[in-house]
C-alpha cells in the first residue's frame, strides 16, 4: 500500500490495470470495470457467435482465464471469470416460468433443510474465493 501524498498517475494506474492486491483507490471500485467488462465481452461474443457456439464460447473464456498467467487491464481477468455465471443468470431468467422451475419454488422444507446443509458445507470445504485475484478455490464447488 503506498502512503505519502496523492499521486495522480498512480491513482489512474491502478484504477484501470487491476490493481487486485492492494487497497488503494481501486478498493471497492475493481467492480465497475469488471462489470462493464464482462457486459461488453458478453454483449460481442453473443453478437459474433449463433447457437451452440455461445455457450461454448462462454464455458472457454470462462476457464480459460483461470490459466492466465498475467493481469488483465480493466479488470479483464476477473471479467472473464464472471462470464459463466452471468449466461447461467440468463438461462434462469428465461426458464423461471416453466414447469420444472414452479415444481423446484415448491420444494418440501425438509429438502430445502437438507440443500442448504449440503450447501454450507461445500461453502466451507471450497476455501477462500475472491473475484477480484482469480482466486475461486476448487473451481467444480465454485
Amino acid at each position: 500500500m503506498r502512503t505519502g501524498g496523492f499521486d495522480l498517475h498512480y491513482a489512474v494506474e491502478s484504477y484501470f490495470c487491476s490493481n487486485y492486491r492492494l487497497v488503494d483507490v481501486a478498493g471497492a471500485l475493481w467492480f465497475l470495470p469488471c462489470l462493464f467488462s464482462c457486459k461488453e465481452l458478453y454483449y460481442w461474443i453473443r453478437r459474433l457467435t449463433d447457437g451452440g457456439v455461445f455457450p461454448a464460447a462462454i464455458l472457454t473464456l470462462t476457464l480459460t482465464d483461470n490459466l492466465l498467467p498475467i493481469k488483465l487491464p480493466l479488470c479483464l481477468d476477473s471479467a472473464l471469470s464472471c462470464l459463466a455465471p452471468l449466461y447461467l443468470g440468463e438461462v434462469l431468467k428465461k426458464r423461471q416460468e416453466s414447469p420444472l422451475a414452479k415444481k423446484l419454488f415448491d420444494l418440501p422444507l425438509w429438502l430445502l433443510i437438507v440443500a442448504s446443509l449440503v450447501n454450507a458445507g461445500l461453502f466451507f470445504a471450497n476455501g477462500a474465493v475472491n473475484v477480484r485475484c482469480n482466486e475461486f478455490g476448487a473451481i467444480p464447488l465454485y
